[in-house]
């Protein structure tokens, strides 16, 4: 229960860290870098067998996935970012959340676990309040194919990244240290940040990185100074005790999978929006409010249905 709560409380304040980047004026996407960096530095210093970096792990059989995981967690990071900081905290917590119905999918297609009829009905209505939470007022800054493309990205990828993360953890994570699989997945996604940003040299004095937003541009230029390496500290221990603890709930086996991420995600939507209102004086309409109600009633029937099914 302990790593239950922490992986809950983590995972809501990092997604407050996207909005207070904003506020601060510390640039998202070097914070994500040294978030990286430093998420990837935590697995080195915890692992059980000592550092990552000094085991062979390019000839283990998952290198090839966490490969894979650490190109989508940047990704996907970035856009989550960005829905925070365009749209909404609480936009980007539950199109990341509500991403369980993909997990869930998952499950049951590819895991061989059973999913009942009342589940069925929670991820129909899940989806449903994902697009109510995400209307947004006229004076959101995000508009037109940008502000339904960002919490469609999040969705999609927060789905690939927690069904690949369980598959990974049932599979190879035998000895229970999560360490040196995580050290890579968070050192290839700052490898890829890093490219992203030399890049620049290739294309120009900017490289955008999302499409639609001409005023997120990444450059070299300050990628030093104290507020993205401060920020990407904070945010990768956050990042990696998230991650860390979120494998570690999974591997205890305290719940099933399709339990686990139903009752983790309603939390964290609740924990976020009300700290987005409370901390950055958000303002949800009504129907930003319905959705997120809605969201959180169709977790729980998820995951009322998923123990029922057992």
């Amino acid at each position: 229960m302990f790593y239950l709560l922490l992986s809950v409380l983590s995972s809501g304040a990092m997604v407050l860290l996207f909005k207070a980047f904003e506020r601060f004026g510390a640039d998202t996407f070097r914070c994500l870098i040294f978030n990286y960096i430093t998420a990837a530095l935590w697995c080195n210093i915890m692992a059980v067998d000592g550092p990552v970096v000094a085991t062979n792990f390019w000839t283990q059989p998952w290198f090839s996935l966490t490969v894979f995981l650490g190109i989508l967690f940047i990704g996907i990071f970035y856009a989550s970012a960005l829905t925070a900081q365009r749209i909404a905290v609480s936009v980007s917590i539950v199109a990341s959340k509500m991403s369980v119905v993909i997990t869930v999918l998952w499950v049951s297609w590819f895991m061989g676990q059973r999913i009942s009829l009342l589940v069925w009905i929670g991820i129909a209505g899940a989806l449903a309040a994902v697009w109510l939470t995400t209307r947004r007022s006229e004076n959101s800054r995000a508009k037109g194919t940008l502000f339904w493309i960002l919490p469609l990205i999040v969705f999609l990828g927060s789905g690939i990244v927690d069904s690949s993360l369980k598959y990974l953890e049932q599979t190879f994570f035998v000895s229970g240290d999560v360490n040196e699989q995580l050290g890579i997945i968070f050192m290839i996604a700052g490898i890829c940040g890093i490219l992203i940003l030399g890049g620049r040299r290739l294309v120009g004095n900017t490289f955008p990185l999302a499409i639609g937003i001409n005023s997120l541009k990444v450059t070299a230029k300050g990628m030093y100074t104290w507020k993205p390496i401060l920020g990407g500290v904070a945010l990768g221990s956050l990042n990696y005790l998230s991650t860390f603890t979120l494998l570690k709930t999974l591997n205890l086996g305290l719940m099933k999978s399709h339990e686990l991420f139903p009752v983790i995600n309603v939390a964290v939507v609740a924990f976020t929006s009300m700290m987005g209102v409370i901390l950055f004086k958000e303002k949800l309409n009504y129907t930003n409010i319905v959705g997120i109600v809605l969201a959180m009633l169709f977790i729980g029937v998820i995951a009322w249905g998923s123990v029922g099914s057992q």
